[in-house]
């Protein structure tokens, strides 16, 4: 069916999602963020919560199945309609956990109103002849079904991409950016590698593959100053790994990169050519409840990095990192033993034990 609807009046749903872009900013709804927020916050999503948008995916999946039979099959209305009363409550369920995204939660959309739109489009089919209206339902559901799989790819290419190549980067500018993107693209063993890793046919469509998208020039006010209108470009996604995708390039583009905390190993936003390595979280195991930025630029003005120990510490932290990329340990895991190698770090930092005796342990990380 045709969109008669002009891009600047169409609303979001969860399938089909719109984005502002203006300058080194993204508008969602009626919220607007740094570019590269997005893509950093979905790299900082926790395990569990990935683990229960599986788990109601596959609950959704199963329900999906039940409601769509073959046409030949369906003997009448009561049987068409068979299953969407218990279909309903997971396919709520499912939806509650999207706007726990950081996408979703940022888009405010109403869900109840396209619960609503389900049911009536639903109801609408007639058995009696093939109507768009299941084709369309099915593609909205097939689309966001693909969301988990679509969020642990995009995690697992951006944090290589960010992490291999675009920390190494020179100088913090987008023209040092693009050929840290460049090098990633043509290292084929690299290609290989992630393709290895993940499901070959929803890696090519999200990263491989052009993504088809709707964009439009929208005259509106300016987020941060009501009285000044912006002219914005609104691009509306079919695809949520598309989208983080294109968040994260635009982001480096304007050089916004998120970058690994040295200190805790969480991801944060670096804005321009901001010169700081560490985060403003508290850090971790620190008795003072100082921030990573400070404990950081502490450490630094020691001039310890060339230590053996140090070395060592920096060569069983990477352990750790490609272990945690390659699933081989969670989150939970990761965070464990990132704490014990800090804490042998800081045994030898205050003498508690000897060098040796640091590089020894660390070894075995």
């Amino acid at each position: 069916m045709l969109e008669k609807r002009r891009l600047e009046d169409k609303k979001d749903d969860y399938a089909s999602f719109s984005a502002e872009f203006y300058g080194n900013k993204v508008i969602l709804g009626k919220n607007s963020l740094p570019l590269g927020q997005l893509a950093t916050d979905f790299l900082e999503l926790e395990d569990e919560q990935l683990s229960k948008l599986r788990e109601v995916t596959l609950l959704l999946l199963d329900a999906t199945q039940k409601i769509y039979k073959p046409l030949d099959k369906i003997e009448n209305e009561e049987d068409f309609r068979n299953g969407l009363d218990s279909f309903l409550p997971i396919f709520k369920l499912f939806l509650d956990e999207l706007d726990k995204l950081p996408l979703f939660r940022e888009l405010e959309i109403n869900q109840k109103q396209v619960i609503k739109a389900f049911v009536e489009t639903y109801n609408d089919n007639n058995i009696k002849k093939l109507n768009w209206n299941q084709e369309f339902l099915g593609n909205f559901l097939s689309d966001i079904l693909a969301y988990h799989d679509e969020i642990h790819i995009f995690r697992l290419y951006a944090d290589t991409l960010l992490d291999d190549y675009v920390k190494y980067a020179k100088k913090r500018t987008p023209t040092e950016y693009a050929k840290a993107i460049h090098k990633f693209s043509k290292d084929k063993d690299m290609q290989a590698k992630l393709q290895s890793m993940l499901h070959p046919e929803i890696y090519d469509n999200v990263f491989k593959i052009e993504q088809p998208v709707n964009i439009d020039y929208i005259t509106r006010p300016n987020p941060s100053n009501k009285k000044q209108y912006i002219v914005t470009e609104r691009t509306v996604y079919r695809s949520l790994g598309g989208f983080l995708k294109a968040e994260l390039y635009r982001a480096l583009v304007a050089g916004n990169a998120p970058r690994i905390c040295d200190n805790c190993g969480r991801y944060f936003l670096i804005i321009g050519q901001e010169k700081t390595l560490y985060c403003n979280r508290v850090a971790p195991n620190d008795p003072k409840g100082r921030l990573c930025r400070k404990v950081g630029a502490h450490i630094k003005a020691q001039k310890l990095h060339d230590v053996a120990y140090e070395k060592a510490y920096s060569r069983a932290y990477d352990r750790l990192k490609h272990r945690k990329r390659a699933g081989t340990i969670d989150t939970k895991t990761w965070n464990k033993l990132v704490v014990e190698i800090q804490d042998i770090r800081d045994d030898a930092r205050a003498g508690k034990i000897s060098d040796a005796e640091a590089v020894e342990k660390l070894n075995k990380y």
